[in-house]
């Protein structure tokens, strides 16, 4: 959630300082809560690879570095040296929990509402971003599945079952090929063909898991996850060495590589 604040703030324009602002305010806030939870995990639970990647933080110094943005690398840095479990602590954190959870639920409603006021103001012609359209309502369903599990973890109430969760996420990564896809310098003509068949890819991925059924469904869809974060790892670094044309911030790439993380531990069952 802190980096979609940054990808919408960053896109917007001078004119638009006051949403510039509301952005920065956004990912300040979710940068706190984030604090929060790797301090609660510490000790306590693993990170998973979902969390943090071998890029992630010279993505934020890159990214910072472009964009004048402020990133707080150090709690990305502690995540990394939470990769395992460290020495049990028997502290009862339930209370804590349970605020970061509903404090959590409060940031994610205001990042709706901020990205849905973006996307409306675009599509009413009355703003001008660099983003696309789909790329907004793109991340508003992900904070929207975001309060859902949220919610739901606070009310006792089971998560989304796994057929909807594999759906929701091929229509992710699906969209995640078609924004590589347009992102690319026209130039870059072989990484372009090579996103536009992971877009085809997941497109049927994605028409199968709504209809499920199919003998080797599950593994054919794990090995197509597997394969595109291959193709996220390698434009993660090519952004990074600047051996990729692309408008492209780097922590945009590797922001894709933790989400086809996310979707392999969910196919897995890990999740």
């Amino acid at each position: 959630m802190k980096e979609h604040a940054f990808f919408i703030a960053a896109a917007l324009l001078p004119v638009n300082a006051d949403l510039v602002a509301e952005g920065e305010r956004i990912h300040s806030y979710f940068s706190e809560l984030l604090g929060r939870a790797v301090k609660l995990a510490a000790g306590r639970v693993d990170i998973l690879p979902d969390a943090v990647t071998p890029y992630t933080l010279k993505a934020e110094q890159k990214t910072g570095a472009l964009t004048r943005f402020s990133f707080n690398t150090e709690i990305t840095a502690t995540e990394t040296s939470l990769s395992k479990r460290q020495a049990a602590d028997f502290a009862d954190v339930t209370d804590s929990v349970r605020r970061l959870n509903n404090d959590a639920i409060s940031a994610t409603r205001v990042i709706i509402r901020y990205k849905t006021k973006v996307l409306n103001e675009f599509l009413a012609c009355r703003l001008f971003t660099f983003n696309y359209p789909l790329l907004i309502d793109h991340i508003r369903r992900e904070a929207l599945e975001f309060l859902d599990h949220l919610e739901n973890l606070e009310r006792g109430t089971p998560l989304a079952s796994d057929a909807n969760a594999v759906a929701f996420w091929n229509r992710i990564m699906k969209e995640h090929a078609e924004f590589a896809r347009g992102l690319l310098d026209p130039t870059e003509e072989e990484l372009i063909v090579v996103a536009d068949g992971f877009a085809q890819r997941f497109k049927e991925m994605l028409r199968l898991s709504v209809t499920p059924g199919k003998d080797g469904q599950l593994a054919a869809n794990r090995k197509a996850v597997a394969d595109f974060r291959a193709f996220n790892v390698q434009g993660t670094e090519g952004l990074l060495e600047c051996q990729i044309k692309a408008v492209i911030a780097p922590l945009l790439a590797d922001h894709l590589i933790r989400e086809s993380d996310h979707f392999l531990l969910i196919l897995d069952n890990k999740i």
